[in-house]
């Protein structure tokens, strides 16, 4: 398969970086399945001493694993951004330097890596502790090769094809956005950015291109 070089086209996809926003809202959220209860506080003037230096969690729940290549750099920065804007804490970790051991204390895992052989063995320690409760989102589609022909059943994919899918509008099989039940989204600029895959039946498809029955999105 020939290798495609895929942009991001910020200044005409805001919509999809929007959807990123809330995707990641909605997969953190859930995953920490946080409880709360209501109770009085008072809020009360800060001192001259104390001005400006408001204590902040950086316990990071969030780990990002990129590649030194144009998407993985892309990737995490575009990734960055968001989990900034949202105020979550999170780390990085280059791919070469990975082992399964540090996924210990994370909640999700953001992988802005196309070549899954740099990560060696540690892709299957990935895969492991998802089935364990850890939540992974795939930033860019991955290159087709041994590495990811090793996990593809795991991802729930039982069939690559060999091109990648024009993907010029967006369906929405489940409404997980406010006022996505009612209507789909085109992309005005519309490029190859996805893999065509068949999935397995027990696989939840949450957004098509174009239209219903089109390529899994998301």
């Amino acid at each position: 398969m020939k290798k495609k070089n895929q942009k991001i086209q910020f200044g005409r996809l805001q919509i999809v970086i929007a959807m990123f926003l809330v995707l990641i809202a909605v997969l953190y959220f859930v995953q920490r399945n946080v409880s709360y209860s209501a109770r009085e506080k008072m809020i009360l003037p800060l001192s001259e001493s104390e001005f400006g230096h408001a204590e902040v969690d950086t316990d990071a729940d969030v780990l990002i694993l990129w590649e030194e290549d144009a998407n993985g750099v892309k990737g995490r920065d575009l990734m960055e951004d968001i989990l900034q804007q949202m105020r979550i804490p999170y780390e990085l970790c280059g791919g070469k330097e990975f082992a399964g051991e540090m996924l210990e204390g994370y909640s999700s895992v953001l992988l802005s890596i196309t070549h899954y052989n740099l990560l060696d063995e540690g892709i299957l320690d990935i895969l492991d502790w998802v089935k364990a409760g850890g939540s992974l989102m795939i930033v860019y589609p991955p290159e087709v090769n041994g590495s990811f022909t090793l996990v593809q059943d795991e991802l729930g994919i039982y069939d690559v094809g060999g091109t990648m899918a024009v993907v010029e509008g967006l369906h929405f099989n489940i409404p997980f956005m406010i006022g996505s039940e009612r209507k789909d989204y085109k992309i005005t600029d519309p490029y190859e950015s996805s893999l065509t895959v068949s999935l397995n039946s027990d696989c939840m498809v949450y957004i098509r291109s174009g239209k219903e029955g089109g390529i899994p999105v998301l």
